[in-house]
């Protein structure tokens, strides 16, 4: 836990393995733009279900607002997460360590930080919540009121992510319960922190990148960081007071035969102001079918890819000889068949490695890859920045 960037970020400029290429450094901040606002609490059912599809078609992103979940929830859950994130190192790794299958854990920068070769500037826990009875037992016992917030928060957003999946399920002509399935089972917690940052011009909280899920739902507080990129320029996602920001992955650009965008986002830091975010992900489980939906195929539009296992899609993506074109290549079909071997070396790739102060779980034999190999459709270190455990969740990003 000594990595930590909360346990030295104080005491030291930015360190060299902190700052990245000219040409992946975050630039001059972008200036007014914004991304969509759909007010869920208005009374024309039709305008909210045409709002999201277009945002979700032309951004991948939008912002919602009179959802339904209490201002006075929202403040007690950012409470606790920045209750957590403010913990010694040795606190938050005993909190973190309490599943032996690693259910709940923290880390810093990715879980390959031993072996990638630039670093962002987050702290990250992360953790299971569905379904809750399991999981709840290996949640934080400090902050003292963490397990009970949280329990609470996670229910309402889940409420509120599966109304926007109705809404867009119908907006594809889809049954509204399309995603109330396997598709969205694993439901999981990632609370990033990005503490003041000695040189925000050189380096990044985290890197360009497309979430290698369904669907998430973001509280992103009252510190801007978040930007997605649109028609080759970066749009500045602006903190409204109580909204949640909803992003959508990959799996619901294939989902949707290419009909919706998954959004390509990165977070910048902040010199003088901490930054701490809550998403709530939604993932398959690892032996899901993924494939376009069957009612968005026909001869005028063809599929945009054969179907394909999660555990097939994350294995396959790995052994990829180009990580920056892994999707196309999976997609098109370029990528072959993967041996026996390396699946069985892909299953035990997925390691507990040693570090101080506590574990971190990442792929033991993960390549170095150059940040310029990232930037176009995944970030290696996001899609791998949880191991896939029993269930094949993959943490999401913001």
């Amino acid at each position: 836990m000594e990595h930590l960037v909360s346990s030295w970020y104080n005491d030291r400029s930015l360190p060299e393995s902190y700052i990245l290429p000219p040409e992946d450094r975050p630039g001059m901040l972008p200036l007014g733009k914004n991304i969509p606002v759909v007010d869920l609490g208005a009374h024309d059912q039709t305008d909210i279900l045409q709002q999201i599809l277009e945002a979700s078609q032309e951004f991948g992103m939008f912002q919602v607002i009179n959802h339904g979940v209490p201002s006075n929830l929202i403040d007690e859950a950012m409470g606790v997460f920045k209750e957590f994130h403010a913990l010694s190192a040795e606190d938050k790794a005993i909190e973190t360590s309490k599943d032996p299958d690693k259910s709940c854990y923290m880390y810093t920068s990715s879980h390959n930080y031993a072996t990638e070769k630039y670093h962002f500037w987050r702290d990250g826990l992360f953790h299971h919540c569905n379904p809750l009875e399991k999981y709840i037992q290996f949640w934080p016992e400090k902050p003292p009121k963490y397990r009970e917030v949280v329990a609470t928060y996670t229910a309402e957003l889940r409420k509120v992510v599966f109304r926007i999946l109705e809404f867009i399920a119908q907006g594809l002509g889809l049954n509204p319960d399309h995603f109330s399935s396997e598709l969205c089972e694993n439901q999981v917690v990632l609370v990033n922190h990005y503490p003041p940052c000695p040189d925000p011009s050189l380096t990044l909280g985290l890197c360009k990148h497309r979430d290698p899920i369904v669907i998430n739902i973001l509280l992103q507080s009252d510190v801007y960081g978040l930007e997605v990129f649109k028609d080759e320029e970066w749009i500045g996602v602006e903190p409204i007071p109580y909204a949640f920001v909803v992003t959508l992955g990959v799996l619901m650009q294939i989902i949707s035969n290419g009909k919706l965008k998954g959004a390509v986002h990165r977070v910048v830091t902040n010199s003088n102001l901490a930054r701490t975010t809550a998403t709530f992900g939604l993932h398959p489980l690892y032996e899901t079918l993924i494939e376009p939906a069957e009612a968005l195929v026909d001869a005028s539009n063809p599929a945009l890819c054969k179907s394909f296992s999660y555990k097939d899609f994350m294995i396959k993506y790995r052994a990829a000889a180009s990580y920056g074109t892994a999707l196309e290549e999976f997609l098109s079909g370029k990528v072959g068949v993967v041996s026996k071997e390396s699946e069985e070396e892909s299953k035990e790739s997925f390691a507990t490695t040693p570090s101080s102060g506590g574990e971190e779980r990442r792929p033991a034999n993960m390549p170095l890859v150059k940040v310029g190999d990232w930037s176009f459709i995944f970030c290696w270190n996001i899609l791998l920045a949880a191991a896939i455990t029993k269930e094949g969740a993959v943490s999401m990003s913001l």
